[in-house]
């Protein structure tokens, strides 16, 4: 046993396991629900949040190097396609 755990306070964490008991675990209609909600996050991260947010920075770091604004706003536009095409073609099934 490790020293650290000789402490009352500590006594017993040796025997602990994540699932406890058999009827500790969740409802199947809960995992369902936080799984729907996981997916439908990371689309939206991966697929409006992430291209939005790089062609924007793309844009921004193109502006304050003087490249120009019609062509920071046309490199970040594809900056942000690019992204969209990688996320949905390797990232989201």
């Amino acid at each position: 046993m490790a020293p650290h755990l000789f402490h009352p306070e500590f006594e017993g964490l040796d025997r602990m396991s994540i699932v406890k008991n058999d009827t500790d675990q969740l409802p199947e209609d809960l995992i369902d629900e936080r799984a729907k909600t996981y997916t439908a996050m990371m689309k939206a991260g991966y697929l409006i949040l992430a291209p939005i947010s790089l062609g924007v920075v793309m844009m921004i770091s193109l502006l304050m190097l003087g490249v120009g604004g019609f062509t920071s706003f046309f490199l970040g536009v594809l900056a942000g396609i690019f992204v969209y095409t990688f996320s949905k073609v390797f990232l989201v099934h």
